[in-house]
């Protein structure tokens, strides 16, 4: 294969650059978290294809640009054979770099629940990714709301505490499918759902996230 030597033009890199030239007169898309098509993965793809287009463009701070669906935090996703739930969110705050002090511009940070098994998708989105992740898990685990409320999670998972607590939930649940959540009785702060912290994979979701205004709920023992 010929390679360019001293002193001779590199065609490709020419037409690259007058291609990135181009693009930047042209403008930056906006908005890319409405395109069409749905599904999480349909999501995922337009994302990365988005970032690969247009990071050589703006060169820093493409991630803030972007306005697309994208896994902003937590494990990524796995694709599986039935409906699980996964949260994707949407940064569709103040993307110019010179209004960091004092900036007025309307903008949020989004979140919309998904499915790893299948291209569903809910309609709306939420400022709190717990909301999101109840969406999701309406959608893969039909009857979720009715488990018993347990205690908290007050120590390190792994620990002998940790580990007598799962076994605990698992003998007043009984068998449940991979995925299934948990709900703890959790009211005020720390309130967040939290992915994976169930015994068998799925999420713990505070009782105050689902019934903000409840009573407490009567606790079942817990051996």
């Amino acid at each position: 294969m010929k390679t360019a030597i001293d002193g001779q033009l590199d065609l490709f890199a020419m037409l690259a650059a007058d291609e990135t030239e181009r693009k930047r007169a042209a403008g930056i898309p906006a908005r890319h978290f409405g395109m069409a098509g749905r599904g999480l993965w349909a999501r995922l793809e337009a994302y990365q294809s988005w970032m690969t287009e247009w990071t050589p463009v703006i060169e820093l701070g493409a991630g803030l640009v972007v306005r697309a669906w994208g896994t902003s935090y937590g494990a990524a996703p796995v694709r599986t054979m039935e409906c699980q739930p996964y949260v994707l969110g949407a940064d569709l705050r103040c993307a110019d770099r010179t209004h960091r002090d004092g900036c007025a511009c309307v903008g949020h940070l989004i979140y919309r629940g998904f499915c790893t098994g299948c291209d569903w998708e809910t309609d709306g989105e939420h400022l709190e990714d717990s909301l999101a992740a109840i969406d999701a898990l309406d959608h893969a685990h039909d009857g979720w709301r009715e488990s018993p409320v347990v205690e908290p999670l007050k120590y390190e998972l792994g620990s002998k505490a940790g580990k007598n607590w799962q076994r605990s939930i698992e003998a007043l649940y009984g068998d449940c499918p991979p995925g299934w959540p948990i709900i703890t009785n959790r009211r005020g702060t720390a309130t967040r759902a939290v992915a994976g912290r169930s015994p068998w994979g799925g999420y713990d979701v505070a009782i105050d996230t689902i019934d903000p205004r409840g009573d407490d709920p009567e606790m079942p023992e817990q051996q």
